[in-house]
């Protein structure tokens, strides 16, 4: 049965804790969960690649150490390659790690039908007694990413246009079979 959501902005008046209910991320949330996995390959791609050069270094270090006479000896890499390899490995890891981070709670959210500010508004709201129910959860993961990704999961992670039909305003729910 599908739910309508207000527009975040409906009305003239103040803002009611209805509105709060609406789906703002409803559009940008593919894109989002899309740009962070990219992100994170990017990055632990660059990770890779500046490893590799250093096992490079050392391997030719190492392989001059072990028999001088049939290796020659390694010419140093320069200081300024080295120090870049240094500053962007300090750098890389750490926003590596984040970005991590961020796409599993973002993958954690598609997988429960959630934007990132109802699944913060559903955190708040768990703090006390009252425990929420997400009725956008439509019971599975799959219905959930489909939801959100659109129906062709295997091009969830190319860039595509949301379905026409959809206007941020009225999803399906799974209040009947919902746990």
């Amino acid at each position: 049965m599908p739910v309508h959501r207000p527009p975040p902005h409906a009305g003239g008046g103040p803002r009611q804790r209805d509105d709060d209910d609406n789906c703002i991320g409803f559009h940008n949330q593919p894109h989002f969960i899309r740009f962070l996995l990219y992100a994170t390959l990017a990055a632990f791609y660059c990770v890779g690649l500046i490893m590799l050069r250093l096992l490079d270094v050392g391997r030719l270090a190492y392989n001059h150490a072990a028999d001088p006479q049939l290796y020659a000896p390694p010419s140093p890499p320069p200081a300024m390659e080295m120090l870049f390899m240094a500053v962007n490995l300090c750098l890389l890891v750490p926003v590596g790690s984040i970005l991590i981070l961020m796409l599993y709670q973002q993958v954690y959210n598609l997988t429960r039908n959630l934007t990132t500010i109802e699944y913060v508004e559903m955190k708040d709201d768990a703090i006390g007694i009252y425990v929420p129910v997400n009725r956008y959860d439509l019971g599975n993961a799959v219905a959930n990413a489909r939801a959100v990704m659109g129906p062709n999961l295997l091009l969830a992670l190319v860039y595509s246009v949301p379905p026409q039909r959809a206007t941020g305003h009225d999803f399906p729910t799974d209040m009947e079979g919902h746990h």
